[in-house]
Order: structure tokens, then C-alpha cells, then sequence
């Protein structure tokens, strides 16, 4: 999710939502207000939505209530940046790029071009391209690119 998406997520329905159906559906703070599902895939994911349910508590989201989004990208949220990137080395981004390397290995069962330098099932890599845009709610497969690197 982008960092928008999850600070305005509801956590305790995406956790709901997640046992019924196995799968988020992401409203608030998408590109262009378009819905988009997110399968839930992994026990990862449901340890998240559990943890970030119990942070948001009875608020709204996990965003303070008394906060805006502009308040809380130049204060929470920025220090969030700050701890991952002192710890990591990368940013929240690199948590997508990792979340879609990780979908492409699933759905194609190699690992992504980015990793091994070359497409290794075309048809494969396609399909799974559109279905990773999907998830990140990209309308193109060419901005995939950015993430698990090339198609050549």
C-alpha cells in the first residue's frame, strides 16, 4: 500500500475483512479515488493488519485523529521515513518494490527479473505484471517496471 493508504486505512475492518474473504479493499487515499483490492497472500500480511489494528486502537485509522493527511505526512509519518531509512537504508517505497518482487516469484514461481537480470517465462511475467499493477493499483504494467525491473 502507499503510504497514504495506510495511514487513512481502517485496520480493524481490513482485519475483517481479511478472515472473511482474504483480500483488503483500499478506498481512502488511492491515485485518481480508484478502488483496488489487495489479496491477502501471506501470514505476513494478517500479522500486519493484527498489528496495525491494535496500533490504530479506536481510532478512525492509523493516522491520529487529530491530525490531516498534511499534518501527519510533515510529522508521524516523516519520522517514520526517517527511522526506516536510518535502520534500512531504504524508504517505505522499497516496501512496494519488495511486496512486488515477492507477487511476481508467487505467481510466476521465479524470481523477478530485477533479481536474475532476465525474464525467464514471457508469458508468465505478463500475467503476472498485470495482476501486480493491479495490486498496486497502477493502471499500466510499464510502471511494474520500476519494481521488478524490465521485460528485455
Amino acid at each position: 500500500m502507499r503510504s497514504k493508504e495506510a495511514s487513512l486505512l481502517d485496520a480493524r475492518n481490513a482485519l475483517a475483512e481479511a478472515q472473511r474473504s482474504g483480500k483488503v479493499t483500499v478506498t481512502l487515499g488511492t491515485k485518481g479515488g480508484r478502488l483496488r483490492v489487495v489479496p491477502i497472500t501471506t501470514t505476513r500480511q494478517m500479522e500486519a493488519l493484527r498489528d496495525a489494528a491494535a496500533a490504530q486502537s479506536q481510532r478512525r485509522s492509523l493516522m491520529p485523529t487529530e491530525a490531516n493527511w498534511k499534518t501527519w505526512r510533515a510529522g508521524g509519518l516523516r519520522k517514520i521515513r526517517e527511522t526506516m531509512q536510518q535502520y534500512t537504508g531504504g524508504g517505505l517505497h522499497d516496501l512496494r518494490a519488495a511486496y512486488a518482487c515477492d507477487r511476481y516469484k508467487a505467481l510466476t514461481g521465479h524470481d523477478a527479473p530485477v533479481i536474475v537480470g532476465r525474464v525467464l517465462d514471457r508469458a508468465a511475467d505478463l500475467a503476472a505484471r498485470q495482476q501486480i499493477a493491479r495490486e498496486l493499483g497502477h493502471g499500466r504494467i510499464d510502471v511494474v517496471s520500476s519494481y521488478i525491473g524490465g521485460r528485455s
